[in-house]
């Protein structure tokens, strides 16, 4: 993600004892057995700070998660 100009790295996790822990070992797990939900958090990350204000954060990398 792209916060006021600068580079400000997330980390998406799961708790190890959440039920999905044993399914999720990568970024690409995630899709394949929660399909939409790194949408959704890529556009919860898009626009939290929008109340505030603040425009849309905006994301480098083609906007694509990192493994």
């Amino acid at each position: 993600m792209i916060d006021e100009g600068e580079a400000d790295w997330k980390v998406v996790v799961i708790d190890a004892e959440d039920k999905w822990a044993p399914f999720l070992n990568d970024i690409n797990d995630v899709e394949k057995h929660l399909p939409g939900q790194l949408s959704a958090i890529r556009e919860w990350f898009r626009t939290y700070k929008i109340p505030d204000g603040k425009p849309p954060n905006v994301f480098g990398l083609d906007e694509k998660f990192m493994d």
